[in-house]
């Protein structure tokens, strides 16, 4: 997974390239955050698949690295903890 500085310098390019309109490199950026479990990454990949900018096999490839790479992060430990996190809300 990468680091969160990479992540931040990832995130900040690929807004950097949307907003100057170089929508296939923001693509890019957002498929490589997507598959390393960036939630907003694959919620602004869903987005532009649903505008048909993004391929249906693209899309398939980049959601199952994202539940993989969510796959590892999981642990009975974090459940517990989100749990009873939620319970006491």
């Amino acid at each position: 997974m990468p680091s969160s500085t990479t992540r931040l310098r990832l995130r900040q390019d690929k807004n950097r390239h949307s907003s100057i309109g170089n929508m296939e490199r923001a693509l890019k950026h957002w498929t490589i955050s997507a598959s390393a479990g960036d939630y907003k990454a694959m919620h602004c990949l869903g987005k532009n698949f649903e505008r048909g900018l993004v391929s249906r096999e693209s899309m398939d490839s980049t959601l199952t690295a994202y539940n993989n790479s969510c796959a590892e992060i999981r642990s009975e430990a974090r459940d517990a903890a989100i749990c009873k996190v939620v319970a006491n809300n």
